[in-house]
């Protein structure tokens, strides 16, 4: 009875050591369970109240044990604990495993590990890796070690006598999804990878002999209805189990490997402007097989067409998309959509098609279905037209030379006083050019002039300032192109951009002055043309932004010790309250009164909703808020287990969108849920009957949300008031409530219904 054993329902992980005796890791310390003996105990009491997540025994007998704080290693006489204070400074250890060699591996939220001669070596700084979480370690038939990990891809490590090597498996190599849930080996060395979109496959042996690398995909696509995949072995039969969040699915490793299928798709049907159209009315024929117009030519004015199509895919047709384009009118094929129609306006005259594929993985896409129309030119671009319009012209420009042969001589005076007056505007833009030049030569900003070909020819007084070097020591240490005098790479590809578009372009790049000092400049490109569109200068100022980048590293600096501390402080919370929850249940022990016993398992819940929801801030990848769905299911999950229900008595229906919320919010919700869901498990099912809880969480609009929480159950007592109850539950439902500013709805018909609708302080 694991209520009554465990001071943990909670497993994080089993393992059998060489003496056939199983280990469980909990969040509550490690078990040993002896198979001849029927015997569950606790031989380690310093794991007790230690969250387990890893358990190895090594080829010597040594028991290593994976937790939040480090490894505890038992080698039969004395335990040692590696942590910080042996130079182990990611102490969030997710997996233990021994290779081929003897050598351990260790793998944390932060990257892998080994202990070499007693010492701890981080692979990831050894060889410039990534941090990434990882999520599980094996050995191929060569003695490689394979590393699984979260947004990095697998990582293969080759032992050699000429050196170790390191190899990545990751979408540039070909897999769809990086985020590795975990790796398997097979006993026929298929590797497969689990992640949150079905499975990948590769045919190790063949990988390892001619480096060819084949990945199949598994997903809806071919018939495998997983999806999230999260954890594999083998039984004795050779067959392949996968634990998938839809259930358990299992392989036979002989089979032949299921190719996707490709979903049907036909056009139905074709509108005008939104509206069905009788075409047989038109006098336009229709084809048979599709029933669609034939040699469809449409008016100039009949222009807005809409295209509905449909596709048919029996294996996942919740999974089809579509994408489609119009030749004459699209240059690519639109995005994926499910959407099942196309609609084109104000399409000019000229012949088109419309092309139409569907898919169910985005990857393979069915053969397109074509169709072909006409729309004819307006009346006035006919040829007679084109001829009306040409005589109009001739006229037309009789007339313009007739009239300009009498403005002429006026428009001579005229420009001789235009003369007189550029003239006198020229002189004023040479003083105001003599100005620029002297504010060029005095400015702090750096100001460099490049001629036509691009070498340099002028620095003002602010570019010496700044660096330290005049026009001809610069040119002599440094050179006298652009790109020598930064340290931006792609500084040249910058220039062809501004020159072709003739626009100015900023950029940052590195100095170094005379004196060695470190300079952090704005350049501004610009391309000086002259009238005939030819470039004549290049002009780049700089302006010394040194101070800004130091305040930027400053703060960036701050932002990451922000996050760590927000980490930290959800982590210690949720870890306090699992030392309230672990001293509530040592109490338990000893208290005799049953309605006491009772009052500190209820109030351990409320604790344990709390503490759950610390445990996803820090865990997930955002501080801010958490995935609600996912926090419902664990919550409700440890309600049945700690209330010891039989399995069938009392059913989950948990029907919830993907809504994330912030702690503000949360924490209340989850008590709410905590109060409801215990309160039914006590009293809607006290007669023997077996009935389903309804948990339904929803997003009506913007920032208002709806949660539901219902029973199939007796209901409550006639006459029952909830704002009149002494109940603390009830009291506290309408509390949390009021917190959350929401508003309270209960029903006690077939059963008895909550309803909960409020808006969230924070979005």
């Amino acid at each position: 009875n694991v209520s009554e054993v465990l001071k943990s329902s909670t497993i994080l992980c089993i393992y059998q050591d060489k003496a056939g005796n199983y280990w469980f890791g909990t969040t509550s310390g490690a078990y040993r369970y002896k198979d001849n003996e029927k015997l569950l105990e606790t031989p380690f009491k310093e794991l007790n109240n230690q969250v387990v997540y890893s358990v190895l025994c090594d080829q010597n007998g040594v028991y290593w044990f994976g937790t939040d704080k480090g490894i505890y290693k038992f080698n039969g006489a004395s335990v040692e604990i590696i942590n910080h204070t042996n130079g182990f400074n990611d102490e969030r250890v997710r997996v233990l495993f021994e290779d081929s060699k003897g050598r351990v591996w260790i793998g944390t939220l932060q990257g892998t590990y080994f202990i070499s001669d007693n010492k701890i070596v981080s692979l990831n700084k050894q060889y410039l890796l990534a941090t990434a979480p990882v999520t599980s370690i094996c050995n191929d038939h060569e003695g490689r070690v394979l590393i699984g990990t979260y947004d990095f891809g697998v990582i293969t490590y080759s032992y050699s006598e000429k050196g170790n090597s390191i190899k990545l498996l990751n979408k540039q190599k070909g897999l769809s999804n990086q985020g590795i849930n975990f790796i398997f080996l097979d006993s026929g060395n298929k590797l497969w990878m689990g992640t949150s979109e079905g499975l990948e496959c590769i045919d190790w042996k063949e990988y390892i002999s001619t480096g060819k690398l084949s990945i199949i995909h598994y997903d809806k696509g071919n018939g495998y209805l997983g999806v999230e995949s999260n954890s594999a072995t083998q039984d004795t039969a050779g067959f392949v189990w996968f634990g998938t969040v839809n259930g358990a699915i299992r392989h036979s490793p002989d089979a032949a490997v299921v190719r996707p299928t490709l979903p049907s798709v036909f056009i139905s049907k074709i509108q005008l402007f939104y509206e069905d159209v009788d075409w047989r009315k038109n006098k336009i024929q229709i084809n048979r097989l599709t029933n669609l117009p034939e040699n469809l030519i449409l008016a100039h004015n009949n222009n807005h067409l809409s295209f509905i199509f449909s596709g048919i895919y029996l294996t996942a047709p919740d999974e089809v998309q579509f994408r489609f384009m119009l030749d004459g009118f699209d240059d690519n094929w639109s995005p994926p959509t499910k959407l099942d129609f196309a609609n084109y306006s104000n399409l000019s005259a000229g012949e088109y098609t419309f092309k139409v594929q569907a898919s169910a993985n985005q990857r393979d896409w069915s053969v397109p279905v074509t169709y072909s129309f006409e729309i004819k030119q307006p009346l006035w671009k006919t040829p007679f037209f084109y001829l009306l319009y040409v005589v109009a012209g001739v006229g037309s420009v009789w007339l313009l030379y007739n009239y300009r042969t009498r403005t002429l001589r006026s428009r001579s005076r005229i420009l001789q006083e235009s003369v007189d007056a550029r003239t006198h505007e020229l002189q004023e833009k040479n003083q105001e050019l003599a100005k620029l030049s002297l504010v060029a030569s005095e400015t702090d900003n750096a100001v460099m002039i490049f001629n036509e070909k691009l070498d340099l020819e002028w620095v003002n007084t602010g570019f010496t300032k700044l660096t330290g070097y005049t026009l001809p020591e610069v040119i002599k240490h440094k050179g006298a192109k652009l790109r020598d005098l930064t340290s931006n790479v792609m500084v040249e590809e910058h220039l062809d951009e501004c020159i072709a578009e003739k626009r100015s372009f900023i950029y940052e790049s590195e100095l170094f002055s005379r004196d060695g000092r470190q300079i952090w400049s704005s350049s501004t490109l610009t391309p000086i043309m002259n009238e005939h569109g030819k470039l004549t200068n290049i002009v780049v100022i700089d302006t010394d932004i040194t101070l800004r980048k130091k305040m930027e590293e400053q703060i960036r600096a701050s932002l990451e010790e922000r996050g760590v501390l927000l980490r930290e402080i959800h982590h210690r919370v949720k870890n306090n309250l699992q030392i309230i929850i672990s001293l509530f249940n040592l109490q338990t022990h000893y208290v005799q009164d049953p309605n006491a016993s009772k009052a500190l398992r209820e109030g351990q819940n409320r604790i344990k909703s709390m503490a759950l929801i610390h445990e996803r801030f820090y865990q997930s990848d955002g501080l801010a808020r958490i995935d609600f769905d996912d926090y419902i299911r664990r919550l409700t999950d440890n309600l049945l287990q700690s209330s010891g229900i039989t399995s069938g008595k009392i059913s989950l229906n948990i029907v919830s969108e993907k809504i994330s919320l912030d702690i503000d919010t949360a924490v209340p919700c989850g008590l709410i849920i905590n109060e409801v869901v215990s309160n039914s498990i006590k009293h809607a099912f006290n007669d023997g009957r077996s009935g389903e809880i309804l948990i339904q969480f929803s997003k009506k609009s913007d920032n208002n949300y709806s949660l539901t929480i219902a029973d199939n159950g007796v209901g409550f007592p006639e006459g029952f008031n909830i704002e009149h109850s002494n109940s603390l539950g009830m009291q506290l439902i309408q509390a949390l409530t009021e917190q959350i500013d929401g508003t309270l709805k209960v029903e006690s018909k077939k059963g008895l219904m909550f309803i909960i609708n409020f808006t969230t302080i924070h979005k």
